[in-house]
């Protein structure tokens, strides 16, 4: 029993890492070469201020296609905030307004995750991305409770090899990574979510040396990263379950050479 293999269940999106846990007997090459593979393997799972993190909290809230709304909520010039501290209070009305608008129609308390952006120091330009629980009438739920402008745009959430989690969390944190927000705290997570979110599972065990990771049959993989020298090796997966992987292309059908 010498590999580690450390599983994130996100519900229909897995992560998995698999590496080799140090010996007492390994000569101190091996000890850390072992140790450079394990940091670099769990540097893959290392979820804080992630946008992996992101992607596998939602799709442990949203396990399907269309569970939740997609949604960019704009100022308009006369709502304009000065700040981020005014957007961020003028969100917290937009969530009390609407959490009163579904329990008022006997809805369940919406999950919700959102990330506060400006386009740039030089023009202030604010704006939020949220992604929501869907319960039916959403488009029009939201537009009403969102009082600071008419430009709000709405799409289904989305799971197929166009958009995606993965895509959807690269998108919502994209400002974090290639824009240094004049407003933001240094260090700071660029996103956010309702007290009443779900966070994916973790679980960490040991197992053989000739365990292999191999995802399910039928799931979709999207990514598979693998290293390996003379002492160790380490190995992470990334992948769809099947009832949500993305559908496979028709096969052609094959034309038959009819005689003459």
């Amino acid at each position: 029993m010498a590999k580690t293999l450390k599983l994130i269940d996100a519900g229909p999106l897995q992560l998995a890492s698999l590496y080799d846990r140090v010996k007492p007997s390994d000569a101190p090459a091996q000890r850390r070469a072992k140790h450079k593979a394990s940091t670099e393997a769990q540097r893959r799972q290392n979820l804080k201020n992630t946008a992996t993190y992101l992607e596998l909290c939602l799709a442990v809230n949203f396990r399907t296609p269309g569970s939740a709304r997609v949604a960019t909520l704009t100022f308009d010039e006369k709502h304009r905030p000065k700040d981020r501290s005014e957007v961020t209070q003028r969100l917290n009305y937009f969530r009390r307004k609407y959490g009163a608008a579904c329990a008022a129609e006997g809805l369940p308390e919406p999950v919700m995750f959102w990330c506060i952006e400006v386009l740039s120091a030089e023009s202030g330009r604010w704006h939020v991305h949220i992604v929501i629980s869907a319960f039916g009438d959403d488009d029009a739920r939201i537009r009403r409770c969102w009082p600071y402008g008419s430009d709000v745009e709405i799409e289904k959430l989305r799971v197929d090899k166009q958009k995606n989690y993965t895509t959807l969390a690269r998108y919502m944190t994209k400002e974090a990574r290639e824009v240094q927000d004049y407003n933001a705290k240094p260090g700071a997570r660029s996103w956010s979510h309702t007290q009443n979110a779900r966070k994916p599972a973790v679980e960490t065990m040991t197992v053989p040396d000739d365990y292999k990771l191999e995802p399910p049959e039928g799931c979709t993989v999207l990514t598979d990263e693998r290293q390996t020298n003379e002492w160790t090796s380490w190995h992470a997966v990334k992948w769809l379950v099947p009832s949500c992987a993305f559908p496979r292309p028709p096969r052609a059908k094959r034309r038959r050479n009819r005689k003459s």
